[in-house]
């Protein structure tokens, strides 16, 4: 069950994670602009 937690968690953060590189990649292009 706490391998499950963890793995749930792990998926979780890795999405966020994701969008958060996405939103760097778009500011860095602006402010390369």
């Amino acid at each position: 069950m706490l391998i499950y937690g963890l793995k749930n968690n792990l998926i979780f953060f890795s999405k966020i994670f994701i969008i958060y590189l996405k939103i760097a990649i778009i500011y860095k292009n602006i402010f390369i602009k």
